[in-house]
């Protein structure tokens, strides 16, 4: 289980930094996926989240990860006003929020399912 904490860890930081580059580079160089934009937001920003939250544990460490999370939404579409072919929107900022508090919830359940599962395969059955 400390592994995958530690890889989890990695995961969220990388996703923290893919999100920033992403969000800060021209138009025309951006990765455009299958998926429409405000669906990449969120898919985004909730992967980064439910990551952090299988790394980070603690429930304040949880609140913490959303808290911030929310704040680079609002902070990556301010910065984007300045980025040429970029725009910047209330509605992008919101969904992203929105994708790091689901993914936080996620990661949540993901790790007492975790930690469920390990706890019962390494207690000792007599019988």
């Amino acid at each position: 289980m400390r592994y995958a904490v530690f890889f989890a860890r990695i995961a969220g930081v990388l996703g923290v930094l893919a999100i920033v580059v992403l969000s800060l580079v021209p138009g025309s160089q951006r990765p455009h996926t299958w998926l429409p934009g405000k669906a990449e937001h969120f898919v985004a920003y909730c992967g980064t989240a439910s990551a952090l939250a299988l790394g980070f544990p603690a429930a304040a460490c949880r609140i913490a990860a959303a808290s911030c999370l929310a704040f680079l939404a609002g902070a990556m579409e301010v910065l984007q006003r300045s980025v040429h072919g970029r725009h910047a929107a209330f509605s992008d900022a919101l969904v992203s929020a929105l994708g790091g508090v689901f993914g936080v919830v996620i990661g949540a359940i993901l790790y007492a399912a975790a930690a469920r599962a390990y706890k019962n395969s390494s207690t000792p059955r007599v019988g």
